[in-house]
C-alpha cells in the first residue's frame, strides 16, 4: 500500500506531500513512515519487513570493530567521524553506528519524564543492541567490512542512569 500523493497533516493542517523515512521500531521491524516536511509530525506508516531474532551462534566475523569511548566532551563522535570518513575515502566497507540504534528507544529515553526503571531501561538497551548486532553490525563484519561507533553500551547506560 503506497501513500496518496497529498495528504493533511494532522498538526499543521497543511496539505502536503509527506516525506518517507524508514525507520526501525521498537520490536525490530522496518518501516516507511510518512512525516509532515514542516512539522515532521507522523502521518501514516507501511511495514516493510517483519522483526528477525538474533542468531544464537553467529558465524566468525572477518572485518574489524572499532568503538570510541571516553568521558562527555572527549571528541568521540568528532573522532570516531573523522575515522569513518578518512576510511570510507580509502575504500573501505565501513559504517558508523550509535547507540541507542532504534529511534523509538531514543525518543523514549531521551523524552520520558518519569524515572525509568533500571532495569527496564537496560533491557530496552539490550533489545536495541540486540536489533542493531543482528541487523547492521554482524552482517558488515561477516562480510569483512569495518564498523565505527561512537560509544559503546555500557557506558552509555552509565551516562543515561547519571542524567536522570
Amino acid at each position: 500500500m503506497t501513500m496518496e500523493k497529498n495528504q493533511i497533516c494532522p498538526k499543521c493542517a497543511k496539505l502536503v506531500v509527506p516525506r518517507e523515512v524508514i525507520a526501525t521500531t521498537l520490536f525490530g521491524e522496518k518501516v516507511k513512515e510518512y512525516r509532515c516536511p514542516y512539522c515532521n509530525t507522523f502521518i501514516y506508516s507501511e511495514k516493510l519487513s517483519e522483526m528477525r531474532l538474533p542468531q544464537r551462534v553467529p558465524e566468525k566475523a572477518k572485518g574489524f570493530y572499532i568503538a570510541f569511548e571516553g568521558i562527555d566532551g572527549c571528541g568521540k563522535t568528532y573522532h570516531s567521524q573523522k575515522v569513518f570518513e578518512k576510511l570510507k575515502q580509502e575504500g573501505y566497507d565501513v559504517i558508523l553506528v550509535k547507540e541507542p540504534y532504534i529511534d523509538a528507544v531514543k525518543d523514549f529515553i531521551h523524552r520520558s519524564q518519569e524515572e525509568i526503571d533500571a532495569d527496564a531501561e537496560a533491557y530496552i538497551f539490550a533489545a536495541d543492541r540486540i536489533i542493531l548486532q543482528k541487523n547492521i553490525v554482524l552482517p558488515v563484519l561477516q562480510r569483512g567490512g569495518l564498523v565505527v561507533k561512537t560509544l559503546n553500551f555500557i557506558l552509555l547506560l552509565s551516562f543515561f542512569r547519571e542524567a536522570k
